[in-house]
């Protein structure tokens, strides 16, 4: 028997590629494995071409710089950058109408950045072996396995049954943290 899924444009998150450092490179095989539409800046064009990964769009800042090296990447958008890579790639996969993105980050002022710049998308930003995830209600609940560390941000401290003070899960089970505004949940990856 087999299984069949239809695979709807846009449906997918895009996946933005700003530091190729902030995860591993078998976390970003996992985030390939849908064949998301994949935009990269600049500075991380080199790593990702040679993984060998298939660029969609490339934030440049001269596109006659790169014609040589991109131009076996067929179709793809060439954005203009304007100073701040995040800003592109976000302002580029609205402009095509996703819904939700992954970015590799290479800050964590980079969470704060995206926390007031991106209401209009899901995010999930990977960070030092983190996978986080904007919380803008307030309220995380997750079944989570014992043993595994989350990280908030910014950093305030909680009081939440089922974690130690140093955010790890005691017990198999479903957590649930809730603040007063909106925050980052990571979790370790």
């Amino acid at each position: 028997m087999s299984s069949h899924h239809i695979i709807r444009e846009n449906q997918e998150p895009a996946l933005l590629i700003l530091d190729t450092a902030a995860t591993s490179v078998e976390i970003i095989e996992q985030l390939l494995e849908w064949s998301p539409t994949v935009i990269v800046c600049e500075a991380a064009i080199e790593q990702v071409l040679s993984w060998g990964i298939k660029i969609d769009a490339a934030i440049l800042s001269n596109s006659v710089l790169w014609y040589d090296k991109l131009v076996d990447q067929e179709p793809i958008h060439i954005v203009q950058a304007s100073g701040r890579p995040i800003q592109d790639g976000l302002d580029f996969a609205l402009s095509k109408k996703y819904k939700a993105i992954n970015i590799l980050v290479s800050e964590e002022a980079d969470l704060d950045w995206l926390s007031a710049a991106a209401a209009d998308i899901d995010l999930v930003a990977f960070h030092e072996q983190y996978r986080w995830s904007l919380i803008r209600s307030g309220n995380f609940e997750k079944w989570l396995t014992k043993g595994t560390r989350l990280a908030i941000y910014p950093n305030v401290k909680i009081i939440t049954a089922g974690l130690t003070e140093q955010l790890l899960v005691i017990e198999t089970g479903k957590i649930k943290i809730e603040l007063s505004s909106f925050f980052w949940v990571g979790e370790s990856i």
